[in-house]
């Protein structure tokens, strides 16, 4: 029975992992950039909140429980493509996003 569903759920999911293998190279370093602009301490070295206002930005927008469950479909889709950097780089920002 869970099988069926899976089944009907890639097929629903298709489209947007066709989408995400074709795009890996631009969004893997799009994904490494965000990492990196999260981890480096811009905010203590330029005195400016550039950072801290990125960040509070995307978290604001990923609270949201329509775009949460987009989300949900998003690393889904990612798993999918089986390539492993997106997966690991798309959750890292995720749990940067909602728990710190």
């Amino acid at each position: 029975m869970f099988y069926k569903y899976k089944m009907n759920i890639q097929k629903l999911i298709a489209p947007v992992t066709q989408n995400l293998k074709s795009n890996t190279k631009t969004i893997n370093m799009t994904l490494l950039c965000l990492v990196l602009f999260m981890m480096f301490p811009l905010d203590r070295l330029l005195r400016t909140s550039v950072q801290r206002d990125v960040e509070g930005t995307l978290r604001n927008l990923v609270s949201n429980p329509i775009v949460c469950v987009l989300m949900v479909g998003v690393v889904y889709a990612a798993y999918l493509t089986g390539d492993v950097y997106m997966f690991f780089l798309l959750l890292f920002v995720l749990h940067r996003l909602m728990k710190h």
